[in-house]
């Protein structure tokens, strides 16, 4: 289907009217985004909101030759109160009648606050006419339309039949969770960020919150990602490093740094070419180039840069390491890497032992890890890290006081030296977190252990667990990539769809919610 540009409504703000006594919310206005350009014809716009309460309230608009909504759609809403209350969003674009494009988008409101809110509405239809009581799915074939009701966050009132179509994330390749936010890479080289933007982590100037991915626009051609606490790294396709969120130590890596300093625009990290992976903790970031070379740059109280000092780099510092490196690991105040020849070694802080090497001490160069030759994959969590040896079985040191090493102890016993998680043998991946970590076998079936509070074990209970336990995906569900940030978990299998359980009080989970989740959901919005 071919024809002129349409700016599609792109920007929806939720007005607040001023009453004598208080304020409340009154109306929806839509209005055309030039930015964003939809290559199709569309000549009529439909505008479902659905309020608080289940309500639906509906608007049309014919774009006639103009292919702008002018002046913008205004819909009543019920007056709000003090209390975040949801409203869900739609945007049909239809060409004769036939639904050629949808957007869906929710968010939460408070009634009394006086301000707009923008949305991001995330494309749910290729331009393709289907028959009537079908629509596309993202691929651009017709399917049935549907309601995937478990796919979809709670919701006062049934949702427009078309919201479930989509969830998930397709096109999503990779995955990474910071503390309070969380970002996606598609296949197109793009990344999708949601959760907590309060120094700009999401790449969106506005520093909102976002509980559905938001595309972050400056990004175009990433070929990994990693989110730390506060900010985001994305490897791009010419081997540079660009970073966005919180400089106040240094993270950003662009000779800038200072207290409440933040970037929503991505910066590029100084002095790096040929880098092949990066990864992102607390304070600091490293990357990994071609040669085998590890740089740090960040906050260094520990020496968790590598470089022999406890100074701070705003600049990435070569880590001194004894060989090539073939991995890295980015914790809160340690960073370990896996060498050519399957040892590791580790620097930085070693309050819990996280440093492996049987002893107590931080330490501003690289220390081997005791009794490991034959590691084929590692990750550090905040104070604990893990690796996975090539006999599948994984290995954990550090702290242990809620279990995450793994061993059957939860007493608060801490390990210098790696120890054996019990029952797994046929481990590819390894993740840690704050107290918890998790594993994804051959199969597919993902493990966690550790501590629960947050349900971020998966297995719908609140337990500390010390020994592995199955998430519970209900369905057969198998993973093929998993991220853990603080406190919440994603997995994503093959095609791209990606399911979150954890902590979700910043929308952290990309379910549209900010409701923590002890079992696995969808994430929704992704393309």
């Amino acid at each position: 289907m071919t024809g002129r540009a349409w700016p599609l409504v792109a920007a929806v703000g939720l007005a607040v009217a001023p009453a004598c006594a208080s304020k409340s919310l009154t109306q929806l206005v839509v209005v055309a985004d030039t930015d964003l350009v939809i290559p199709q014809q569309v000549d009529e716009i439909d505008l479902v909101v659905t309020g608080p309460s289940g309500q639906t309230s509906t608007a049309t608009a014919s774009l006639a030759g103009s292919g702008a909504v002018t002046p913008p759609l205004t819909l009543a809403l019920s007056p709000g109160g003090d209390a975040l209350s949801p409203v869900l969003v739609r945007v049909v674009g239809k060409l004769g009648g036939q639904v050629v494009l949808e957007r869906d988008a929710r968010t939460d409101f408070v009634g009394s606050d006086d301000r707009e809110l923008p949305l991001d509405l995330t494309t749910r239809c290729l331009p393709v006419a289907c028959p009537s009581g079908s629509t596309c799915d993202g691929t651009g074939a017709c399917v049935p339309v549907e309601v995937d009701a478990s796919s979809l966050p709670e919701w006062p009132g049934a949702p427009p039949a078309r919201m479930a179509q989509g969830a998930g994330g397709a096109g999503v390749t990779a995955v990474s969770i910071g503390e309070r936010h969380g970002c996606a890479l598609t296949a197109t080289h793009r990344v999708f960020c949601w959760g907590n933007d309060d120094a700009g982590e999401l790449g969106d100037p506005s520093l909102s919150r976002r509980l559905a991915p938001h595309a972050v626009p400056a990004v175009t051609s990433a070929t990994a990602i990693a989110a730390g606490v506060g900010y985001t790294c994305a490897l791009e396709g010419d081997g540079t490093v660009a970073c966005w969120g919180a400089d106040d130590t240094g993270q950003l890596g662009d000779g800038n740094a200072g207290a409440g300093r933040f970037s929503a625009a991505p910066q590029t990290v100084r002095g790096l070419q040929g880098v092949t992976k990066v990864d992102a903790g607390e304070g600091h970031a490293c990357a990994l180039d071609g040669s085998g070379a590890v740089f740090c740059w960040g906050r260094n109280p520990h020496g968790e840069l590598g470089d022999g000092t406890t100074v701070a780099r705003s600049t990435p510092v070569r880590v001194q390491l004894a060989t090539a490196a073939v991995d890295l690991a980015v914790g809160e105040d340690h960073t370990c890497a896996l060498l050519t020849g399957g040892t590791v070694q580790c620097w930085g802080s070693d309050e819990y032992g996280q440093l492996g090497d049987g002893g107590s001490s931080d330490s501003p160069l690289p220390r081997t890890v005791v009794g490991l030759e034959d590691v084929q994959g590692l990750d550090t969590g905040s104070y604990h890290s893990c690796a996975v040896l090539t006999k599948r079985a994984i290995v954990c040191w550090g702290r242990n006081d809620h279990g995450q090493l793994g061993d059957g102890r939860a007493s608060g016993d801490q390990s210098s030296v790696p120890v054996a998680v019990a029952g797994l043998s046929d481990s590819r991946d390894v993740v840690a977190g704050e107290l918890h970590t998790c594993a994804r076998a051959d199969s597919g079936v993902v493990s966690c252990w550790g501590d629960d509070q947050f349900g971020q074990l998966g297995d719908g209970g609140s337990a500390v667990d010390a020994v592995p336990v199955a998430v519970v995906f209900g369905d057969g569900f198998l993973a093929d990539e998993i991220a853990t940030g603080n406190w919440s978990v994603c997995a994503r299998r093959a095609g791209g769809a990606m399911r979150c359980w954890g902590r979700n009080d910043d929308g952290q989970l990309a379910d549209g919610t900010t409701t923590t989740r002890r079992s696995p959901v969808d994430a929704v919005g992704l393309p």
